[in-house]
């Protein structure tokens, strides 16, 4: 599985015709995050033949510099066009484009430590949010995969109905239930919140991903909404409502 994972992080598409390279899904950039940073509704299911200029060979610059932040423009424009060639595969660890054993293990290190230390800045950044410290703990928790949902109590042979009690419609993950829940992604709508996360049924990775997007203060919205989303699925067992939302809003003020 991790071997796996490696080859599609290393592994990106080297554009010819554009027609075949998905402009959000696909690796394409020439960078270590080869994905675009922006994801707007409009380039979705398009593909990078799109952002090619009609009227000559290369790239529409006008409608680049519309769409695209500044990193993703300058990573674009310095992708050279052959639109004669169809869209290959190469591995970017090695200037030659090709496989080796070597720069693969090179690269598995090098994430090793780059999510060690992401992993060590995100913690400092939570510790000194202004929430509640039993909300930080439950963050923790759900972050290290620990809370008492249907599929951990599963794992423990508890005799429970695995599917969500918010919505009946999907087994109860941590991230079910605190992310892709049509009831979840109704407050995420009403607070106005869009995570951009290619790492999909991963809640350790959405809340980072969220922590890079926004504010510390929107930032902390998000913290707090995560947990009254959680304790009211409590409720729905006639456990007690905790008063932490509002303290936090009134510290806001």
């Amino acid at each position: 599985m991790e071997s796996q994972v490696l080859l599609k992080q290393g592994a990106v598409r080297r554009v010819g015709k554009g027609t075949e390279i998905d402009i959000v899904k696909d690796h394409w950039l020439p960078v270590h995050e080869p994905y675009i940073q922006i994801v707007y509704e409009a380039l979705q299911g398009k593909t990078v033949d799109s952002l090619m200029s009609l009227d000559h060979p290369g790239w529409d610059i006008d409608l680049i510099h519309d769409i695209f932040e500044d990193r993703d423009i300058q990573l674009i424009l310095s992708i050279p066009l052959n639109t004669t060639e169809v869209d290959t595969w190469f591995w970017n660890k090695e200037k030659m484009g090709q496989y080796t054993v070597k720069s693969s293990y090179a690269l598995l290190q090098e994430d090793r430590n780059a999510s060690h230390e992401a992993d060590a800045e995100w913690w400092r950044r939570m510790w000194n949010l202004k929430v509640p410290l039993r909300v930080q703990h439950f963050i923790w928790r759900a972050v290290r995969n620990v809370l008492p949902t249907k599929d951990q109590l599963t794992m423990k042979r508890v005799p429970v109905i695995e599917y969500c009690p918010v919505c009946n419609e999907s087994k109860e993950t941590v991230y079910h239930l605190l992310v892709s829940c049509p009831f979840t992604g109704l407050c995420w709508k009403e607070l106005n919140i869009t995570v951009h996360n290619n790492d999909l049924n991963c809640f350790s990775t959405w809340i980072s991903a969220a922590s890079q997007q926004y504010s510390t203060r929107k930032y902390q919205e998000i913290i707090m909404m995560c947990w009254m989303i959680w304790n009211n699925r409590n409720e729905m067992y006639g456990t007690r409502r905790d008063q932490s939302f509002q303290k936090y809003a009134s510290w806001q003020n």
